[in-house]
């Protein structure tokens, strides 16, 4: 092979990205990446986008790469750039986001001299958040390094990759032309589950007396949300979501007639299941002990995911399918069609599901109409008004921990790119994730949802939106404090628990619209319910980033 030689590892680093169709870099540089970003400059259709602090950098990554479906990149600076984005890599972890950590450090002969922004274990930083990381040791091997980082971010389970790049590496004459093979475009690698096991999947289910299935995130993620609506029609089988706890990318339509909302143990529909079939969801991620088994006792379990390490988990699959959610449902329906025809005990299996969904939606409507009754704005209230914007071509981008249920439970969702969230207590991850969803699609409408504790851990992004003309509108759910921090105290047996004094919960004095203002963003106050809808629909329209503090009833949490 003919040596191509670069004028240095930024011109090189920089052509690889171009040839992986990467449009965005999201960083907070230092002065070890300047190589890469002249180089980035010099192509069309690449865009270097500064944020002020790390974590939402990440989370911009993130975003992106869920929307698009394609590994994307951050740049973060040193030791201490890399320290800052912890956080956000672990969610990008805990959402199968094949986010490329690309890490500048010092020069390699600052490193055993304990030099400013330096230390002897970059990589040990991160490695229980990345599925693979790795340090360039030679100028030679830079190539060949980073086009392994994008193949291991892609490779089933996809997640983030760190690939650590010392200074004077990146800043060397570069000469390419190695030997070795590794891919130079992004390759969809997909598995697929034994056929045998399948059949005995689709023989359990036809079986069953009431199937239920689980839409799992992973559904929304392999883009394989009709698939699943056209198996449970087949099977007459009622559709949760995830829990709220692992719920990252919309599953299911949830104006589908056989939707029957969050699963959990308090849904009736659970209760009866006797077959249940958790298509990419994880089972579960626990945030507390539960009180019983959150499989109902005598229910058998086929468990699909890509992630070999989610099933048998924590309950054990009478049937295990590892392999890619698309191609499992695919071969599944070819199996139940090969099977014949089953329309008569699908449609009484419907007569159930449609006797749940009405209690269901018999209790939304109760519960919709005690919160409009109270004097201040209720969590529901504001779901339901923000879901009457909500269409095929809006997003949400959710970030608030105690008004997720509500979220997950009550706002309309109609496709794989109506919904995205973190699921992991990762504060501040929704403003950058919402400027990179709309970074990788633009002809999109994007709702960042975030609580107003988090807002503060990625308010950065407000500037961003402002700086680069990002029309994200940014709504800020205002309770006052850290209703997390309030909540776990009343249920905390001791003292704090029977007394009206909070600490480290009360935040009052901050004005979210003065603060958007401060960056350059337009901002307005709500304070009465019947202002919401409008308002939304009035921001959405400007095009242009704009924030919406909406205050609403501290003690409904």
């Amino acid at each position: 092979m003919t040596d191509i030689v670069e004028s240095n590892g930024g011109s090189l680093v920089a052509g690889i990205l171009k040839k992986r169709e990467i449009t965005h870099i999201y960083s907070c540089p230092g002065t070890t990446e300047m190589s890469i970003i002249v180089n980035v400059l010099k192509f069309d259709g690449m865009n270097f986008i500064l944020f002020p602090f790390e974590g939402p950098a990440v989370a911009a990554a993130d975003g992106h790469s869920r929307v698009t479906g394609r590994p994307q990149v951050v740049m973060l600076h040193a030791n201490v750039g890399l320290a800052n984005g912890i956080s956000q890599i672990y969610s990008a972890k805990m959402s199968y986001s094949p986010v490329v950590v690309i890490n500048v450090i010092k020069p390699r002969a600052l490193l055993s001299h304990g030099g400013i922004t330096s230390t002897t274990h970059e990589q040990e930083m991160v490695k229980q958040y990345t599925k693979w990381n790795w340090m360039v040791l030679r100028p030679e091997e830079l190539a060949e390094d980073l086009n392994r980082a994008f193949q291991m971010a892609i490779k089933p389970p996809s997640g983030p990759t760190l690939l650590v790049i010392p200074q004077d590496v990146l800043e060397s004459q570069i000469k390419t032309g190695y030997s070795y093979s590794v891919p130079e475009s992004n390759i969809d690698y997909r598995i697929s589950p034994p056929e045998e096991d399948v059949l005995k999947a689709v023989n359990l289910l036809e079986k069953s007396r009431s199937p239920l299935i689980i839409a799992g995130s992973g559904v929304g993620r392999d883009n394989c949300i009709s698939r699943v609506e056209k198996l449970a029609e087949v099977l007459g089988a009622g559709v949760c979501c995830e829990s709220k706890w692992s719920f990252y990318n919309n599953g299911y339509p949830t104006g589908n007639d056989l939707y029957l909302g969050q699963y959990g143990l308090d849904n009736p529909a659970v209760r009866e299941a006797d077959v249940i079939l958790a298509l990419g969801a994880k089972l579960f991620a626990e945030f507390t002990l539960p009180k019983e088994p959150m499989i109902p006792n005598g229910a058998r379990l086929i468990h699909q995911h890509n992630d070999l390490n989610e099933i048998d988990k924590l309950y054990r699959a009478d049937i295990a399918l590892c392999g890619n959610t698309k191609e499992t449902v695919e071969m599944l329906l070819a199996k139940i069609k090969a099977a014949g025809d089953r329309g008569k005990k699908a449609e009484t299996r419907k007569l159930k599901i449609s006797q749940f969904q009405a209690q269901r939606n018999e209790a939304i409507s109760k519960k919709i109409a005690e919160a409009k009754n109270k004097e201040k704005i209720q969590v529901i209230s504001l779901v339901e008004s923000i879901s009457r914007v909500m269409d095929n071509k809006t997003t949400a981008v959710v970030d608030t921990p105690t008004s997720d249920f509500h979220l997950v439970e009550y706002l309309e969702r109609h496709n794989e790119l109506s919904f995205y969230g973190q699921a992991c207590g990762s504060l501040g991850w929704g403003t950058g994730a919402a400027v990179g969803v709309k970074c990788g699609s633009p002809e999109r409408k994007v709702i960042c949802i975030t609580g107003d504790g988090c807002l503060l851990f990625g308010v950065q992004s407000l500037w961003v939106a402002v700086k680069y003309r990002i029309p994200v509108v940014f709504l800020v759910i205002n309770n006052a404090g850290y209703a997390a921090i309030r909540k776990g105290l009343l249920h905390y047996k001791g003292d704090k628990g029977e007394c009206d004094d909070f600490p480290g919960t009360n935040m009052k004095e901050i004005d979210y619209c003065l603060m958007a203002r401060s960056f350059g963003m337009a901002a307005e106050r709500i304070c009465q319910l019947s202002g919401i809808q409008p308002a939304v629909e009035r921001a959405l329209a400007m095009d242009k980033p704009y924030l919406l503090e909406v205050m609403i009833d501290p003690e409904d949490y």
